[in-house]
């Protein structure tokens, strides 16, 4: 026993002396004024903000649609669905970039910010169809039957007894999706136009060069976004709370 406590405990450190490097090069005012004066990495940040909010909004709502499609559809309509949802978040991210850059190149389509935010969403929408999925299955429908009973009318009906069941699955599926979209590189990297650059690729032009002391400190600074991130869950969800401890 004493063995396996030992082997996880060096697992752990593994996995956390990155991050502590990070915070060692990274917590200093020479790499955080470095990184204020950096306009294109600003600009590349808030490029991966509008991109990764915008298909994540929308991947989760399409993926909503299909989380009920497949609840009211056949046994065999819904394992085709579910396979085929699958196989994009098995296939690799480089080939799923190099067949969007091929398709969009032979129906015409130029390359820029609009096969971006397409290339993003066929990306996370088999994320949110899943997550969502997993809400409708377990909605309580007799909450809908209730509202119907008092009259209301199907708007109304939406509003008060599904919508408040599917608001935190909703928020967990794009807040899953808007992660995934600030991450990635391959994609954007294949489907991206010229004048285009997203946080990933600016960051990856700079490691051509050398370790900035700014990327230290951008790696910091998305660290704790990620750690607000978390609190916030555990501050608007305490039912949650014993999953989310640490």
């Amino acid at each position: 026993m004493i063995v396996f406590h030992f082997i996880a405990f060096l697992t752990l450190v593994f996995l956390w002396s990155p991050m502590i490097l990070i915070v060692n090069k990274g917590f200093s005012w020479t790499a955080v004024e470095a990184l204020l004066r950096r306009d294109d990495i600003w600009h590349a940040f808030s490029n991966s903000l509008v991109l990764g909010l915008g298909a994540s909004v929308t991947a989760t709502v399409m993926g909503t649609f299909t989380a009920f499609s497949m609840s009211f559809s056949s046994s065999k309509t819904r394992v085709r669905m579910l396979r085929g949802l699958s196989f994009p978040m098995l296939l690799p991210e480089i080939s799923l970039g190099l067949a969007q850059m091929a398709w969009f190149m032979s129906v015409g389509l130029s390359l820029g910010w609009t096969t971006l935010f397409f290339g993003h969403f066929v990306f996370l929408f088999s994320y949110a169809t899943w997550i969502m999925k997993l809400r409708v299955d377990s909605l309580d429908w007799s909450l809908v039957d209730a509202a119907r009973d008092l009259g209301a009318s199907d708007m109304e009906t939406f509003k008060s007894a599904l919508l408040p069941q599917l608001m935190p699955a909703f928020g967990a599926s794009v807040f899953t999706c808007f992660a995934l979209s600030l991450d990635d590189f391959l994609i954007s990297f294949f489907v991206k136009g010229m004048n285009q650059t997203t946080l990933p690729i600016q960051v990856y032009g700079m490691l051509k060069l050398r370790i900035q002391p700014e990327i230290y400190a951008l790696s910091l600074f998305l660290f704790c976004i990620s750690l607000a991130g978390i609190l916030i869950a555990k501050v608007c969800y305490p039912s949650a709370k014993s999953k989310l401890d640490f």
